[in-house]
């Protein structure tokens, strides 16, 4: 009586395991609207002298089910260029484009300055605030390397 109560439970367990495998994970919800996702968020580049050149690629993404449009891009400075050609700027949902960030370092106060800025990608999500890519790099004059 033991083996066959066993063998029945043994049976619906590898059932519900196969049907498991063959569904796979609950698909995620798609999300309402346009959304943008960047990839990376942010970005160290560590430790640089003054006077450099730094560039970094972040990825935009719509993960929402309509069309993104990214209305404007800006800097926090005029150290930071951001570039985002006019047509990569409508995303349908799924798509994505690289935007092409250069951090120019100046020469700074005092060895090891901690140096923070921003870029701002404000979009048609309905938002009242931009999605903000933070920018870090600790800079040092050429002597104090």
């Amino acid at each position: 009586m033991r083996a066959a109560a066993l063998l029945v439970l043994l049976a619906v367990g590898a059932a519900s395991t196969s049907l498991a495998r063959a569904d796979g994970p609950p698909a995620a919800k798609a999300v309402d609207g346009p959304r943008l996702t960047v990839e990376p968020a942010s970005f160290d580049f560590g430790r640089t002298l003054a006077q450099r050149e730094l560039s970094k690629d972040f990825i935009l993404r719509n993960v929402g089910n309509r069309t993104l449009v990214i209305e404007k891009v800006s800097t926090s400075c005029g150290c930071t260029v951001a570039d985002l050609r006019e047509q990569d700027r409508t995303l349908a949902p799924g798509a994505s484009v690289a935007l092409h960030v250069v951090l120019h370092t100046e020469a700074v106060p005092a060895p090891n300055t901690l140096v923070k800025k921003s870029v701002l990608v404000r979009t048609n999500e309905g938002k009242d605030a931009p999605t903000v890519i933070e920018l870090t790099a600790t800079v040092s004059a050429a002597k104090d390397r």
